[in-house]
């Protein structure tokens, strides 16, 4: 969810939605509304927490990042965003006491990552039928 300034400026995004935790049911997008003169705009593009290159697709490159990273420990996501290695660790998923997802990834790249690698594997944004 944007602001409404620029929506290709990180820095009026207010939050980010993932895609599954919606359909799932685990997170609900906001109405839209005005408050103190600002307008929101929801922009739904899918999103998968596997797409690790975020190319829309889980596929053969993420793969190669994930095996890159397989065993490393200490992973901070977020220190570099521009670092694909840091979002490896996907798994397990974390959520608040009302159920919404609130993270993903324990700090190191081991079995709970790859079976939820595995389960998001060949996710297309563009087929709905992979969601």
């Amino acid at each position: 969810m944007y602001n409404s300034g620029d929506v290709n400026n990180p820095s009026n995004i207010i939050k980010v939605y993932d895609a599954k935790g919606v359909y799932l049911g685990r997170d609900t997008l906001p109405s839209l509304t005005v408050s103190n003169g600002l307008s929101y705009q929801t922009i739904t593009t899918p999103t998968n927490y596997a797409d690790l290159d975020k190319n829309g697709r889980v596929d053969g490159k993420d793969f190669s990042y994930f095996a890159r990273n397989w065993g490393r420990t200490g992973i901070v996501k977020g220190s570099n965003p521009n670092n694909l290695n840091d979002y490896a660790d996907i798994a397990p998923e974390t959520y608040d006491g009302s159920g919404v997802l609130t993270s993903y990834g324990d700090g190191t790249v081991d079995y709970q990552d790859l079976g939820a690698f595995c389960e998001e594997w060949l996710w297309d944004a563009n087929d709905p039928n992979t969601w």
